[in-house]
C-alpha cells in the first residue's frame, strides 16, 4: 500500500512539473538555464572555455581556484638564501662574498648566488635612463651597491666584482642588444648593453644580471621597469643567447661559426619564451641565418613550466598537411588545439601530452589548462594556416 501511495505521489508531482513548465513562462525559463548551466559545466568542450582562452585569470572568479605547487628547483634554496640576504651582510662587497661563499659548494653555485642576489637586489635605473642622467653617475661595483639601482653597465660591474671576491673569474662583455628599446630593423651605430661572462668549472658561461632583473614597459611615453627574477639569463646556451646578445669582441659568442654585426641586424627579435619552452636555439638560429626561416612561432607567456617536446617552429602551417606536437608538463591538466570551431585534446600520459594533426581552418592555437577549477585555457602558441603551395 505505501510503494502504491509513493508510485501516486511521484506521478502528481511529474504532472505537477509538467503542467508548469508548459503553462508557466517563468518557471520554463527557470528550468532551461538550470539544463544549459549543468550541459555547459559537464562539457571540457564547452562555449566558456572557447571564449576565455585569451583572458587573464583575475578576470575569472567564478570558481575557486586550487593552484599546484611549484616544484622546487635545483637552485630554489641558493635562491632563498640569496633574496634574504640581511642588510648588515650587504654593505660591502667583500663582506657580502664571504656571506654567499657560505652556502656555495662550487663555482656553480658560487655564480648563481652572485646572480640571483644582484638580479634581486638591484633596481633598473628608470628615471636615469629616461633623463639620460645616468650617463653621469658612477656605474662602478662599489656605487651599485651603495644606491641599489643602476643601468646594464652597473648590474655587469657590481656583477663581476662580486664573482671574482668570490674566487670565480669573470668579465664585463659590452655588445648590442635587442631590448626594450629596439626597434624592427634597427641598424647599431654603436654597443648599447652590457652582461657578463663567468668561467665555471673551466667553461665559459654567458649571465646578463639586467634581463634577469625583470623586463620595462612604456608608460606615460617612459620606461617604467617592472622587478620580476627571471633566472632564464643565468647560463644561457650561447646560440640562444646570440638572438639577442651580440659582444663587440667575437670571442664571447662561444659558437664554431661566429655571426657578423650585419647578420645579427638581420635577424627578428626572439622573446626569451622560446628557451623556456624548451626549443633548441642551434636549429632555429641556423635555419634564420640561413634563411630558410624568417620568424618563428608566435608564443604567449604562461603562468606555469610547459616544455615542448616536439612542434613546429615556423609561424605557417600548411592545411591538410600533418604535424606532431609533443609537450612535457608537471602542472597541466588538459592541453587542446583549437582549429577554428574545434577543440581537439592532446592524448595524456602521466606528464606528457601528444597528438599528430592536420590543420584545417585559417589559425591554429595551443591551449593549456594548468586546473580542473580553471574554466579557460591560456594560449602558448599560434600558427596561421595557409593553403599547400600558396
Amino acid at each position: 500500500m505505501k510503494r502504491l501511495l509513493f508510485l501516486l505521489f511521484l506521478i502528481l508531482m511529474a504532472a505537477s512539473f509538467l503542467y508548469g513548465y508548459e503553462n508557466n513562462p517563468v518557471f520554463k525559463s527557470n528550468v532551461d538555464q538550470w539544463l544549459k548551466k549543468l550541459t555547459k559545466d559537464s562539457n571540457d568542450f564547452s562555449q566558456a572555455d572557447s571564449l576565455n582562452i585569451e583572458q587573464p585569470a583575475k578576470k575569472q572568479q567564478a570558481r575557486p581556484r586550487i593552484p599546484k605547487q611549484l616544484k622546487a628547483g635545483k637552485f630554489d634554496a641558493l635562491d632563498r638564501y640569496a633574496r634574504n640576504t640581511p642588510e648588515k651582510n650587504a654593505r660591502s662587497i667583500p663582506s657580502l662574498a664571504a656571506y654567499l661563499n657560505k652556502r656555495a659548494n662550487s663555482e656553480m653555485e658560487k655564480a648563481r648566488l652572485a646572480f640571483t642576489w644582484v638580479a634581486t637586489h638591484i633596481h633598473y635605473d628608470d628615471e636615469g635612463y629616461n633623463s639620460g642622467s645616468y650617463i653621469e653617475r658612477s656605474d662602478s661595483a662599489e656605487s651599485v651597491l651603495a644606491r641599489r639601482n643602476a643601468v646594464c653597465s652597473g648590474y655587469s660591474a657590481l656583477f663581476e666584482k662580486l664573482a671574482t671576491t668570490m674566487g670565480l673569474e669573470a668579465v664585463s662583455i659590452s655588445g648590442y642588444s635587442k631590448g626594450y628599446s629596439f626597434t624592427p630593423n634597427q641598424k647599431f651605430t654603436d654597443t648599447n648593453h652590457a652582461w657578463n661572462a663567468v668561467k665555471i668549472d673551466g667553461e665559459w658561461m654567458l649571465i646578463d644580471a639586467t634581463w634577469g632583473n625583470g623586463y620595462g614597459i612604456t608608460k606615460n611615453n617612459q620606461l617604467k621597469s617592472i622587478d620580476r627574477f627571471n633566472d632564464v639569463w643565468f647560463c644561457m646556451k650561447p646560440s640562444a643567447f646570440l638572438l639577442t646578445h651580440l659582444p663587440e669582441e667575437e670571442k664571447w659568442q662561444f659558437i664554431p661559426n661566429p655571426i657578423t654585426l650585419a647578420q645579427y641586424e638581420s635577424l627578428p627579435k626572439v622573446s626569451s619564451l622560446y628557451v623556456s619552452l624548451g626549443l633548441d636555439s642551434d636549429v632555429y638560429l641556423d635555419l634564420l641565418l640561413s634563411g630558410k626561416l624568417n620568424e618563428l612561432v608566435k608564443l604567449y607567456p604562461i603562468e606555469l613550466p610547459v616544455y615542448q617536446i616536439e612542434m613546429p617552429i615556423q609561424p605557417m602551417l600548411e592545411k591538410g598537411q600533418e604535424y606532431t606536437f609533443i609537450f612535457q608538463s608537471d602542472y597541466a591538466e588538459k592541453i587542446m588545439l583549437i582549429d577554428g570551431e574545434q577543440w581537439i585534446p592532446f592524448k595524456k600520459e602521466k606528464d606528457r601530452f601528444s597528438i599528430i594533426y592536420k590543420p584545417g581552418s585559417d589559425r591554429l592555437k595551443i591551449g593549456v589548462k594548468f586546473n580542473v577549477f580553471d574554466s579557460w585555457y591560456h594560449t602558448i602558441a599560434e600558427y596561421k594556416i595557409g593553403e599547400v603551395g600558396v
